[in-house]
């Protein structure tokens, strides 16, 4: 079955890499040699020797890309929070026989707890947060339960300082962007992170919401910001500019 298959990706983010059950959704979006805006920005980083946490792991695409890129000096804290998207980010880490990613089965938030998830049946689309929850209650064929959720803060003090603090945090939880920014608050304090965030949000309307309260929360704490896809600079007097795409504050 091709659900089995390995495969050795031939583009995108994770070119070269290997990959456990075919194409995931990004990737097919992207099966040309042109890496899509984000990719290509993330590829002209650099990670050597950094430590990362992938907020919203999906199926580890970017956590074997970030761990192939941090090296043996660098560390990968991947957190998902669907079970069934987990274990095929352990796979993905294995069969790349990559020894420096952690996985926390998880979703982050504001603070510990736990929270409603819903799946649609086509689980491709990933995991749907509290802000797309009443949309998918109309769906007949969808898949409910509750997961735990920690937050940045409390997953680092938790360690008693096992887990470094990260140099680098991509966020891609379907909404629940500014809660996870929320959770951070002391990691920001300390080390102050760049921050790679997708904005979401169902519809024009809310992804514009959204957008002006990460932009809001980054300007309070210092950062500047880059539209990802556009490249234009974004301050609190156009936030209208990160409703669609990637937010990169530094």
């Amino acid at each position: 079955m091709k659900l089995n298959r390995t495969y050795v990706l031939r583009s995108g983010l994770a070119k070269g890499l290997k990959k456990r059950g075919g194409l995931g959704f990004r990737q097919a979006l992207h099966l040309g040699d042109d890496l899509s805006p984000e990719d290509a920005f993330l590829q002209g980083l650099s990670f050597a020797g950094q430590t990362i946490f992938d907020v919203g792991g999906f199926m580890g695409i970017h956590t074997i890309f970030f761990a192939s890129r941090a090296g043996p000096e660098g560390r990968v804290v991947t957190f998902e929070p669907d079970p069934v998207n987990y274990q095929s980010i352990l796979v993905n880490v294995d069969i790349n026989g990559l020894t420096n990613v952690v996985g926390r089965n998880v979703g982050v938030g504001k603070r510990p707890g736990q929270l409603d998830f819903v799946y649609p049946s086509d689980r491709g689309r990933g995991s749907a947060h509290p802000d797309s929850l009443e949309h998918y209650r109309r769906d007949p064929d969808v898949q409910r339960t509750t997961l735990p959720v920690t937050s940045i803060d409390s997953e680092l003090q938790s360690s008693q300082g096992s887990t470094s603090a990260p140099d680098f945090v991509k966020i891609d939880v379907e909404g629940l962007e500014l809660a996870v920014l929320e959770g951070m608050v002391e990691t920001v304090r300390r080390v102050k992170p760049a921050i790679f965030v997708e904005i979401h949000g169902r519809g024009l309307q809310a992804k514009e919401a959204n957008a002006r309260q990460v932009v809001e929360w980054l300007h309070e704490h210092d950062y500047k910001m880059l539209h990802v896809e556009s490249g234009q600079t974004v301050t609190p007097d156009n936030p209208e500019v990160a409703r669609e795409g990637h937010l990169y504050g530094f």
